[in-house]
């Protein structure tokens, strides 16, 4: 599941909703199935593009531990670096 957080009259900056997702989903535990949650923002997606590392991975979904926050390329994967589903 991807999502795209996008400029919105009276809402904090899309890079500050996107962490405040990434925190809350670190502390998601008890789930019983599996699913990759992938974010990014609008700036970045239209700057760089979907196949570019602009996706950062939520939560434990992929690789035991969510990614560190920053920009392109750093703890970011592109749309092709996602895990699959099965």
């Amino acid at each position: 599941m991807l999502f795209v957080f996008a400029p919105a009259p009276r809402r904090a900056a899309p890079a500050t909703r996107e962490a405040a997702f990434h925190e809350r989903a670190r502390h998601v535990h008890g789930v019983n199935y599996r699913i990759v949650v992938a974010t990014t923002t609008l700036a970045q997606l239209t700057q760089h593009g979907p196949d570019e590392p602009v996706w950062r991975v939520a939560g434990r979904g992929a690789g035991g531990g969510a990614l560190p926050a920053g920009g392109v390329g750093e703890g970011a994967v592109s749309a092709a670096g996602l895990a699959r589903p099965r």
